[in-house]
């Protein structure tokens, strides 16, 4: 309990850094609202980080995590403050944008159901290193709802994920970069891993192909290519029949 606690305590802490600067710089009616909306927001987000985290043995990863936010959140306010100052108002629906559709993302992957892989795809969303990892989600989806079981669900989706971040080359040039998509249809939810970099293709394609023929009946794989500078691996995760 003391550690869940603690854990909430920290992800208020950075709503509050929010409403703080309501009160102590003064500013347009509508950067205040703004600073209004980033605090309840940030709070939402990271307490559902939080409360579904307490679940998991890797306390240090949700402490990463907030860490992580609350620097992000600091630099997003000292932006903001920047540009009042500057009184460039024009510039902040475009930036408010940027920062709305950052939260969004995270709502959405809180809201999987799935514990373990929200904080998985957060933490790598944020870890950098020579594979970027992005999430593609549109509307709300609850993979509780598959027929595979949850930690089925975080196994598979962490496995691939994991061999083709692992399996990346490092070059001079851009990351390489590992979308994730989810897509809720009638019978089931397709999961799509599209790596783009520079990787070990031979080897790639082994470790991942073995490793889904272990899930062999439990889904069913819809794309599983290797290019040059490419792979697009599209599963279909069945409801209960």
């Amino acid at each position: 309990m003391a550690r869940g606690s603690g854990l909430r305590a920290a992800a208020g802490a950075v709503s509050v850094l929010a409403l703080a600067a309501l009160v102590i710089w003064p500013m347009p009616l509508v950067i205040r609202v703004i600073l209004a909306v980033i605090a309840g927001g940030s709070a939402w987000v990271l307490g559902a980080a939080v409360v579904d985290g307490h679940k998991l043995r890797e306390r240090e990863t949700i402490l990463r995590l907030l860490t992580h936010y609350r620097h992000d959140w600091m630099n997003e306010l000292q932006v903001l403050f920047g540009y009042t100052r500057l009184k460039k108002y024009d510039i902040l629906p475009e930036y408010m944008d940027k920062i709305r559709t950052s939260a969004l993302q995270d709502s959405l992957i809180c809201k999987l159901g799935n514990p373990a892989l929200a904080v998985y795809l957060m933490e790598q969303r944020v870890s950098g290193g020579t594979c970027r990892v992005e999430v593609e989600l549109e509307t709300e989806m609850n993979l509780q709802k598959l027929a595979m079981s949850e930690k089925e669900v975080f196994q598979l989706i962490e496995g691939v994920s994991e061999r083709l971040i692992r399996n990346a080359v490092p070059s001079q040039g851009e990351p390489s970069v590992l979308s994730l998509g989810f897509d809720e249809e009638e019978a089931e939810i397709l999961v799509d891993f599209v790596f783009q970099g520079e990787a070990d293709w031979a080897r790639l394609r082994t470790v991942v192909s073995d490793f889904l023929r272990k899930y062999k009946d439990k889904l069913s794989i819809r794309e599983e290519e290797y290019g040059e500078d490419r792979a697009v691996i599209a599963l279909a995760l069945p409801f209960p029949t």
